[in-house]
């Protein structure tokens, strides 16, 4: 199982309002996913893709071990990006610097996961590719997917999903609804239950019920038309909200005449929202649809504000339109965040094009976030950390937006440099280093020109590519970073680009060079003051620490780590700190002071693994095995060794990042438990650290306690026979007698492994039998 996987189980969000209806078919939905590994739900916006695929997701998560994961590409504008989307999602801390798509398959090989991929419509084809690769590589892996379209994937089972169903109508020629049972169907149901959100005490009774139905069969039972129209029951009554649609069906038979009739009844319910808002509520709605994720208050302020809208009154705009269920609000810590549904946004894109402000938006858009993340790059190296950390977790898809505004926008694209180059600390402190790469090399291709923009841009690149272990990329990177530097008088870019060409050649194995390049990049960081306010800087602390250690320097490699850790400590730079203590814990271990550099490590591990850091927590666990080694526990070093096999493979498969200095070391402490340990108990140590996830790998690094061995469920005795057994017994008795193991039945009946077993056990006891064996004799027996 996976070191990032096991032990979680995805993470869809919850429901925030009640699901109506629907339940055969979702039982038929959980049936053609047990048939096929993609299904696709298909159908009109607005008519609930989205809310049945989470339902059904929901229902099935005990049958995948590795999780269910929703992966949302409503908000993605570049096609290029959905693999990165995926990755995100999934929350695969994907370091490699290989073909995105590759590594991703690679990953997901031995895993048993669902994905839910909602809104495929407008990336059909980048869709299709990734999800023909994904089935084709990782046999246990299944897709659930929303689309107006289906993906054309060989294996695909499209299922349309139809609006809900309405009342009927009698033969009457006032086409009065059937006087019984109105309150049964779903639509109904649905319009009542979102109508007792708003208005306590309403019901569908027979006072009401003609208009009910009435209005449910002119929204064709489209679950968002039929809930944008039940919050205005707080001001309108049914007959009302019923003219006043009819009122907007009018004019969109006159507009839009080629349009779907479905297509139609959605658009007149949402323009039929939107004419009821304020102008104020107008306004905002069309200028909110520039952000492409969630965004807080303060955003909406300083993007949205301007002409027909004061700053002051954004508040209680948006508190209007989230009372129309035009915004969503989700909590997320001490902060509400706010979103619009897919359909929502894009009304409100038109309308802002209609107002000719999408390109003054789009920029505006652009400006707040490189406001942002230059603020967040100045503060990284302070006791704000944390809070920036924290607040762009959820920014990637707004992130996107503006660094593709500055690649589409003519003249653009230098500020698009110095935003991706200011985001160092996201690409890298967050791990979405893939993310970095592609949208860096993107930018320096669009914008060649010697600047500080560009020369930040490249030591950052070459920053990247030297996580990857791409270190030809990285050289290139760090010497033009030089050049550009020196061309346009930029002292602090130059020294970046040398710290990043020392650690160029530690990796490479030339430490004469190394040593040289990293003494005159730390000494140019303590000319310019940059030592004592920027993470980046105080790495050439740590390269040259390395570096005395690799000599027997230990004295002075242990005073360069006290300096660093110092100016962390009083700076609040917490992931910098880490890296410190891991090093001073390296320093300690090779001088020979074990228990202090467990103590080290231990503590750099916590923080790493704070800040989700993949290469900090792989290179902690690496010096606690190392730890293990020295103080005579071979056997726990080998299940360490193990617990970070994962996480080198998301990092381009090679161990340590591809580091020549590192590499040694681990391939020395590898070798030296399995000489103690023997191969063949090496190998069982080192599988059951394989067996950890990554919970469990960073809570035994920082024990003393071996991991629990798992156990399997035993079978009991057969018992007495019963002469029945139930429809989906005899469907597993039918698997049995075909040969499938217990995996691969939950696999075949999307259930999970237990349920499969348990189902076994149940058919074993009914039929006297104590064996698979005799199961498949009484299937054969009883066709």
């Amino acid at each position: 199982m996976s070191t990032v996987f096991q032990a979680r189980g995805g993470q869809l969000p919850p429901e925030a309002t009640s699901f109506v209806g629907r339940r055969r078919m979702s039982a038929e939905v959980k049936k053609r996913l047990s048939r096929s590994r993609l299904v696709t739900l298909t159908g009109p916006p607005g008519v609930g893709k989205t809310r049945l695929a989470l339902h059904v997701a929901r229902g099935v998560r005990r049958a995948f071990p590795d999780g269910v994961w929703l992966v949302e590409l409503a908000q993605l504008q570049d096609s290029a990006m959905l693999v990165s989307a995926v990755t995100a999602a999934l929350e695969v801390p994907d370091l490699s610097a290989g073909e995105p798509l590759t590594a991703l398959v690679e990953f997901l090989a031995d895993k048993r996961l669902l994905i839910v991929l909602d809104n495929c419509e407008h990336v059909l084809g980048a869709a299709g590719s990734v999800v023909s690769a994904l089935l084709g590589s990782a046999r246990g892996v299944r897709v659930l997917a929303t689309s107006r379209e289906w993906l054309r994937v060989t294996g695909e089972q499209a299922f349309p999903v139809p609006p809900l169903a309405v009342p009927g109508v009698d033969s009457s020629e006032d086409g009065r609804a059937l006087d019984h049972g109105v309150a049964e169907y779903e639509a109904v149901t649905l319009l009542e239950e979102r109508a007792v959100a708003v208005l306590p005490g309403f019901r569908v009774d027979r006072d009401n019920e003609e208009a009910v139905a009435r209005l449910c069969r002119r929204l064709d039972g489209l679950p968002l038309a039929i809930e944008l129209a039940a919050v205005r029951l707080r001001m309108l009554s049914l007959e009302q909200i019923l003219q006043r649609i009819e009122d907007r069906f009018r004019l969109l038979t006159t507009k839009h005449r080629g349009a779907l009739a479905r297509h139609q009844t959605l658009r007149a319910a949402v323009e039929w929202s939107f004419g009821l808002c304020s102008p104020a509520e107008q306004v905002l709605w069309a200028r909110l649809s520039v952000f492409a994720g969630e965004f807080d208050l303060e955003a909406a302020e300083q993007v949205c504000a301007g002409a027909g809208l004061a700053e002051e009154d954004i508040l209680d705009a948006v508190s209007g339109l989230v009372e129309k269920s035009v915004v969503s609000p989700v909590q997320r810590g001490t902060t509400m965040w706010y979103r619009m549904l897919e359909t929502i946004r894009q009304y409100g894109r038109e309308q802002l094009a209609v107002r000719g402000e999408e390109a003054l938006l789009r920029r505006r858009h652009r400006d707040y976030y490189l406001a942002v993340v230059k603020q967040a790059d100045a503060e990284w190296c302070g006791p704000q950390q944390w809070k920036w950390w924290q607040w762009f977790q959820s920014q990637n898809p707004n992130l996107w937006a503006a660094l593709d505004f500055c690649c589409t926008e003519p003249g653009q694209a230098r500020t698009g440099l110095l935003l991706t180059g200011a985001l160092w600390f996201h690409w890298i402190g967050s791990a979405f280093v893939r993310d970095g790469r592609y949208w860096l090399d993107r930018l320096l291709a669009l914008s060649r020109e010697p600047s500080q923009e560009r020369a930040r841009a490249l030591w950052v690149r070459s920053w990247i590519a030297t996580i990857q272990g791409d270190l030809p990329n990285a050289e290139r990177a760090s010497q033009e970073a030089i050049e550009v530097a020196d061309h346009v008088g930029d002292r602090a870019a130059k020294a970046h680009g040398t710290n990043w060409l020392g650690w160029h050649a530690s990796f490479c194995g030339d430490m004469t060079r190394a040593s040289e390049l990293a003494e005159q990049a730390l000494a140019e960081f303590r000319a310019t003051g940059q030592l004592s306010t920027s993470s980046p800087a105080l790495a050439s602390v740590l390269l040259l620490s390395l570096l005395h250690i690799e000599r027997g320097n230990l004295d002075r490699a242990r005073e360069l780590c006290a300096e660093g850790r110092s100016i962390c400590e009083r700076a609040g730079d917490k992931w910098m700190l880490a890296w410190m203590r891991w090093n001073l814990g390296h320093a300690q271990r090779v001088a020979g002071d074990f228990q202090a550099a467990e103590e080290e490590a231990r503590a750099a591990l916590r923080l790493k693994h704070s800040f989700d850091d993949p290469l900090g927590t792989g290179m902690c666990l690496e010096e606690l095995a190392l730890v293990a080694i020295e103080s005579g526990d071979a056997e726990r070093a080998a299940r360490l060794f193990g617990a970070i096999e994962q996480l080198w493979k998301l990092m381009g498969g090679s161990p340590v990042i591809n580091s020549s200095y590192y590499l040694r070391w681990h391939r020395d402490g590898e070798s030296q438990a399995k000489k103690v340990l023997g191969d063949q108990a090496y190998e069982k140590a080192y599988r059951q650290g394989t067996q950890l996830g990554n919970e469990q790998a960073v809570s035994y690094a920082l024990s003393e306690q071996a991991p629990a061995t798992p156990t399997r469920a035993k079978v009991p005795a057969a018992g007495s026979a019963l002469p029945v057994l139930t429809r989906r017994e005899q469907e597993v008795a039918k698997l049995v007698a075909q040969g499938l193991s217990n995996k691969d039945i939950s696999e075949a009946l999307v259930i999970s492994q237990r349920t499969a077993e348990t189902h076994v056990e149940h058919i074993l006891s009914k039929l006297g039998a104590t064996s698979r064996v005799q199961i498949a004799t009484w299937v054969r027996d009883h066709p």
